[in-house]
């Protein structure tokens, strides 16, 4: 029976897995974050599911699986060109607005900007799996 089980555990991951893999290429650290990212989200979904011990460990999964697919999706630019601002109304309703930002936002330019932020999410990512990923176990 569990041979079973493992053969057919081993069909879901070739599922599950096939897009990211045939997709893969040796050229771009791109590729690597998608798979850490996948990796990460798996892990934290099983986590919510089946171990309740670690709701902080599994949080911290969620948070390295969306900073992995962030510096995949290497859409900083956005980031640096719009400003969001929320007020919340007496009846409980919120506005936003949304404002493009000058080609600087203080004594940095906007590419200045978009380097800031990849770079302290590739520190906050390696710093989560420096510190944490081998507490990631069941």
């Amino acid at each position: 029976m569990r041979i079973f089980r493992s053969f057919i555990q081993g069909i879901k991951n070739c599922i599950t897995w096939f897009p990211i893999i045939w997709n893969d290429e040796q050229f771009d650290q791109s590729y690597l974050l998608r798979i850490l990212s996948k990796k990460l989200k798996l892990m934290s979904e099983f986590k919510e599911h089946w171990s309740c011990n670690y709701p902080k460990e599994q949080k911290r999964m969620k948070i390295a699986s969306l900073l992995a697919k962030r510096l995949t999706d290497d859409d900083y630019i956005t980031n640096a060109l719009i400003e969001y601002t929320m007020n919340f109304n007496d009846d409980g309703t919120m506005n936003i607005k949304v404002t493009c930002l000058p080609n600087c936002i203080g004594i940095y330019t906007k590419n200045d900007y978009e380097e800031i932020q990849r770079k302290q999410d590739l520190d906050m990512l390696c710093d989560i799996l420096k510190k944490r990923m081998l507490y990631w176990w069941d």
